[in-house]
């Protein structure tokens, strides 16, 4: 039973490669928070609706959590001083309340940040070698179908 938490850009960009349900089938339990949420929601709000947004926002598997007054002034704090996105750092709170496996995150620097608190913080293309371990696609087929949606890293192009 492995759970993770999963920040906004890795949802955004599975979900326009059609990859959304490699993580329902790749993991027991999927959280997010709530300011992710808010941010994928935002365009919508505005008249910006697109099917990657649809899929994300319609996928009931996605655990939303909301954090407490205090957990978004913790996320705050921890945002200012590690230099990373609201919504990173209220899914690392998250990772940390939850006690869960896995943090996917789609930024190298956050990454090393958050893994330098203890945070087992992954990028999509570590994502690859999972879906692949776990049988549900190969590496290459997944590698290609996040670069073709835009997440064009060194890390993934070597997987290409």
């Amino acid at each position: 039973m492995v759970k993770v938490a999963v920040n906004t850009s890795p949802l955004i960009f599975l979900s326009k490669a059609n990859l959304l349900k490699t993580l329902q089938a790749a993991f027991t339990d999927i959280y997010t928070s709530k300011a992710v949420i808010d941010e994928i929601e935002k365009p919508v709000l505005m008249g910006i609706v697109s099917r990657a947004t649809r899929n994300i926002l319609a996928a009931k598997w996605l655990k939303v959590v909301e954090p407490s007054k205090g957990e978004k002034l913790e996320a705050r704090q921890l945002a200012k001083s590690l230099n990373i996105d609201y919504g990173e750092a209220e899914v690392a709170l998250l990772y940390q309340k939850l006690n869960l496996d896995i943090m996917i995150v789609a930024d190298v620097a956050a990454e090393r940040k958050l893994s330098e608190l203890g945070i087992n913080a992954k990028d999509l293309s570590d994502l690859a070698w999972i879906v692949a371990q776990k049988g549900i696609m190969n590496v290459k087929e997944f590698a290609n179908a996040i670069w073709r949606a835009g997440y064009t890293t060194r890390r993934i192009k070597s997987l290409l």
